[in-house]
């Protein structure tokens, strides 16, 4: 766990994968918590506890595996709300779709002792439900923050861009530092990326914060010079 960044003034927490590495975020507040891209995580659980929380508000950035695995263990924990793109829910319910059921074949090029890892925490008949969906842009506020969610395909076709009081973006497997934008994927599209997602990156601001779906957290001016493919 770190403490990746505050967001007006609320501690914002990370989490992150054993092995596979994805990043998960929470701010909590009052009795009351927003998570992006929920994974299984003991020190999750403990703030949870130690916060008093009822509630959950979950924002998935896409539907891969590495980035829902979690929706499942949060809603036995507390009430949980999951919101995501119409697309995006449709997928999360089919494990070929979502791609938990050939997960593990993105490491066969690994270690033995990894391999064997991923095997541990991959569930390949995994699959969840969203409970509020969208189609284009969804807007709304949570605890005083204002949130704007928008699909941005390419990466997969149920991907999404989130961002928080127009500075802080949560972007999936968008401008992951060092990495460039990956299409290849099932279901990815270098041209739904260049048309409606290249465009959308490369008009963010540079002073904003950037929170990836893997990797460290950093200012966008920062990461997009470090082979994001923006």
């Amino acid at each position: 766990m770190s403490l990746a960044f505050r967001i007006s003034g609320r501690i914002m927490y990370r989490f992150t994968m054993p092995v596979i590495d994805s990043n998960m975020y929470m701010l909590t507040a009052e009795n009351s918590c927003l998570v992006v891209d929920p994974t299984v995580s003991t020190e999750a659980e403990r703030i949870l506890q130690e916060s008093n929380v009822e509630k959950c508000v979950v924002l998935l950035t896409h539907e891969h595996y590495d980035h829902i695995s979690g929706v499942n263990w949060l809603r036995e924990k507390v009430k949980c709300e999951v919101v995501c793109s119409k697309i995006c829910a449709q997928r999360i319910k089919d494990s070929k779709k979502n791609s938990a059921a050939y997960f593990d074949a993105l490491f066969l090029n690994r270690t033995e002792q990894i391999r064997e890892k991923v095997q541990e925490i991959i569930n390949a008949d995994y699959y969840c439900q969203a409970d509020v969906t969208y189609v284009g842009w969804l807007n709304f506020e949570w605890m005083g923050l204002r949130i704007e969610m928008g699909e941005a395909p390419g990466h997969s076709p149920g991907s999404q861009i989130i961002r928080v009081n127009e500075k802080y973006y949560f972007t999936g497997d968008y401008l992951i530092p060092g990495e460039p934008v990956i299409t290849r994927f099932p279901g990815g599209s270098k041209r739904k990326y260049e048309a409606v997602t290249k465009p959308y990156l490369q008009d963010i601001k540079p002073e904003s914060l950037i929170f990836p779906g893997h990797g460290n957290p950093g200012v966008y001016s920062e990461i997009v010079g470090r082979n994001s493919g923006v």
